[in-house]
């Protein structure tokens, strides 16, 4: 045998060697992504499998399946055909189930209150005035204002239109009347991301939650919670959500039962651990979003962190995610409607 054949002979198995591999890790992919919409975050171990976003996974695998293609022969496309269903299967559930892809728009319309939720958690917001006054929210709930230099800009154009409720790590702005609020901290000694609670205070983070009572102005009133859950990775999202409801429960300050639930969870939209916090109350971006509806991180957004639910008295009409301009997060626009009675 020739060189130039022995050459050929080991490049033909190079290149099958790399669709083989190439080939299995798109299905291997698929195979978690798979799992974790079967398996959601129900078991400790299965939320990572839940945190892997379907158009990551899309990618990846479509990926794999161009490579193994370019490399392999093209009389061997057993596997490939198999990670080419797959593939097919993971972007038509994404398009269609997760972003909502047939579902239309929500036009504009009268008697519904429009929410914008935003974790700004940022030094410098210079945008953030101008976007509130452009997007005429009812209600405005930023979370973790005290991190910003522009929050005295912010409170101040607020002030002409609304009524603030100055809570610790919170500010609402509601356009009406306030009767209550109260704020208490979680108490779950979690650790931020990246650091060690040994560290210090700085390095624990606790969670927070607070609650208004916003008087609609048609002699009814609707109770708001906004909650804050800790981004640490390594806790179980199940007892953590079973943790929290606990804790607001047994806070020094009652809190009443909420009409309208926002926040941070760190946890992402479809979690089945989130109905240990929210109960049957209904996510607005599930019911009436349309698209990935991701808010985090903001450049990049990948997951839904931050959300908006709505109980019994109120109606989802459209949500929407925005990009501030600053920030780690994007914020949620969301409008609801009062059921008539």
């Amino acid at each position: 045998m020739s060189g130039r054949a022995v050459t050929r002979e080991a490049g033909g198995r190079l290149r099958e060697g790399l669709a083989f591999l190439f080939t299995w890790t798109g299905l291997g992919v698929l195979a978690v992504w798979g799992a974790g919409r079967i398996l959601n975050d129900r078991l400790g171990w299965s939320q990572y499998l839940w945190w892997l976003p379907s158009a990551a996974a899309a990618a990846l695998a479509g990926g794999c399946l161009v490579l193994a293609a370019i490399a392999g022969r093209r009389r061997r496309w057993g596997s490939r055909c198999v990670l080419a269903c797959g593939l097919g299967a993971c972007i038509a559930w994404t398009g269609l189930i997760e972003w909502h892809g047939l579902r239309g728009r929500s036009g504009a319309g009268a008697g519904r209150w429009r929410i914008l939720f935003w974790n700004m958690a940022s030094k410098e917001a210079p945008g953030a005035p101008a976007l509130l006054e452009r997007e005429h929210p009812e209600l405005i709930v930023l979370a973790n204002p005290a991190y910003s230099a522009s929050r005295g800009a912010i409170e101040a154009s607020l002030a002409r239109s609304h009524t603030l409720i100055e809570l610790p790590e919170c500010l609402i702005a509601w356009r009406g009347e306030v009767r209550g609020s109260g704020w208490t901290s979680l108490r779950l000694g979690a650790a931020r991301p990246g650091m060690d609670p040994a560290q210090g205070p700085s390095a624990i983070d606790d969670g927070w939650a607070a609650w208004g009572t916003l008087e609609t102005g048609e002699g009814r009133e609707i109770v708001l919670w906004v909650v804050d859950v800790p981004a640490d990775p390594g806790l179980v999202r199940t007892r953590l959500m079973q943790r929290i409801a606990r804790a607001i429960a047994a806070s020094r300050i009652a809190f009443p039962a909420p009409d309208l639930i926002v926040g941070d969870f760190n946890t992402p939209r479809g979690s089945a651990s989130l109905r240990a916090l929210v109960g049957g109350m209904s996510e607005v971006f599930s019911a009436r979003g349309v698209g990935p509806g991701a808010t985090w991180p903001r450049r990049v957004p990948l997951w839904a962190l931050d959300q908006v639910f709505a109980g019994a008295a109120l109606v989802p009409v459209a949500a929407r995610v925005i990009d501030p301009g600053s920030g780690t997060h994007r914020a949620v626009v969301a409008e609801v409607a009062p059921v008539r009675d």
